[in-house]
């Protein structure tokens, strides 16, 4: 889309500046509590909402406005954050919370954790064999004849192009590795698949392993985040889809929301294709199920790593999540629940509220195509209240 550009001068050089304060911050959220870090990160707030309060916006362009509103919006996360963070036993974890996600979403993640039903939870994954509670076993693949990555690979093609969104120009690299969580390299697009990913039922002494679990994987990293990267390509900085904008809390709903949403997605198309990938119907009933749970799991993940660094505690919150734990360390992983810093455990609650708002989001412009939904929906990265007037701006000029 050729409209999404920057003319305004001080505009651009703000969207410039932006892109150093995301970097900056990244560094800075290493070393939250320097008071001295704390001193310039907040001058660099303070410049830039004053070079953005003095933007004339009657010489904006409709798009340029959206531009000003998502940086003030960036600013105002990043801010009450750096404030929380300075210290946190002190500050208002409600807000930042809140701030980042929306609406009452603190008071939400408590009633998540509080309606967790646990037994349903236990006999669900103790019905299954999971690879994580064994990883030293593995030894074999279900098909040995066929390297995985290339079935992966194949199965994330096959839907994307199913979809509209990709073609055959799109490529990417799969590795399998024991790193402990999965994720997509932007810079060199490689999609890193955990060897915790994959699922697999002990036979004559030895784990057969399934590839359901990296299907759906592979379609969040590579259909998910791969294709926002790709939609995202030229933007101005502030919306850039860049190793710096992870520091930018506001948007990582975006990021990981469309990630999800595209994963979750992906269940019928795998059905129709189980014989051609070796799935069995077993397998994508219990990863399915999984799923579920893992959405409510990550925000047990902010609130647990929340506590376990001081700033909230709640007796009956904490005995639920103990018995989640338990559970987890019994059947799931044998070192339980992990435990994050502030930083990582808020950004847990962004699988949650990002596949929720995306979900609301995409009701909304049910009367357009849906291959232009996506297109609109993955361009740029967005906190999640500017987003929809994006989308409005872009299907209206997109044409």
């Amino acid at each position: 889309m050729n409209n999404l550009k920057i003319q305004d001068e001080q505009l651009a050089k703000i969207d410039l500046d932006i892109s150093l304060l995301n970097d900056f911050f990244g560094a800075y959220l290493n070393h939250p509590d320097n008071p001295t870090a704390y001193s310039i990160i907040h001058e660099v707030f303070n410049k830039l909402s004053k070079d953005l309060n003095g933007l004339d916006k009657t010489a904006l362009t409709e798009f340029e406005r959206l531009i000003a509103r998502q940086a003030k919006s960036g600013i105002s996360a990043q801010k009450e954050l750096s404030d929380f963070l300075i210290n946190p036993r002190e500050g208002d974890i409600t807000s930042v919370v809140d701030c980042t996600y929306g609406g009452s979403s603190f008071k939400e993640i408590k009633d998540i954790i509080l309606n967790f039903d646990v037994g349903e939870y236990k006999r669900f994954v103790s019905d299954s064999d999971i690879i994580r509670k064994n990883r030293n076993s593995v030894r074999k693949l279900g098909n040995p004849k066929e390297d995985p990555r290339e079935l992966i690979k194949s199965a994330v093609m096959k839907y994307g192009k199913k979809l509209g969104i990709i073609d055959d120009s799109f490529d990417f690299n799969i590795i399998i590795d024991s790193i402990p969580r999965s994720y997509w390299e932007s810079d060199k697009r490689i999609c890193v698949i955990s060897q915790d990913d994959f699922r697999g039922k002990e036979i004559d002494g030895l784990y057969v392993i399934s590839l359901t679990g990296p299907y759906f994987t592979a379609i969040h990293e590579v259909l998910g985040h791969g294709f926002h990267q790709l939609c995202s390509e030229g933007v101005p900085e502030t919306i850039s889809y860049s190793l710096f904008q992870g520091s930018n809390i506001k948007t990582s709903a975006h990021r990981e929301g469309v990630a999800s949403e595209r994963e979750h997605s992906a269940y019928t198309f795998l059905r129709e294709h189980a014989k051609e990938y070796h799935i069995a119907e077993s397998d994508l009933e219990f990863v399915a199920g999984y799923k579920e749970f893992a959405e409510q799991l990550t925000v047990v993940l902010t609130y647990k790593g929340l506590n376990d660094n001081k700033v909230v505690s709640d007796e009956k919150i904490n005995k639920k999540i103990a018995q989640i734990d338990e559970i987890h360390r019994q059947y799931v992983y044998k070192d339980g629940l992990p435990s994050h810093s502030i930083r990582m455990a808020l950004y847990e609650a962004s699988y949650y509220f990002g596949r929720k708002k995306i979900r609301e989001i995409k009701r909304q412009f049910n009367n357009f195509p849906a291959n232009r939904v996506e297109r609109a929906l993955n361009t740029g990265v967005w906190a999640m209240d500017v987003l929809p007037d994006f989308m409005d701006y872009f299907l209206r000029k997109d044409k």
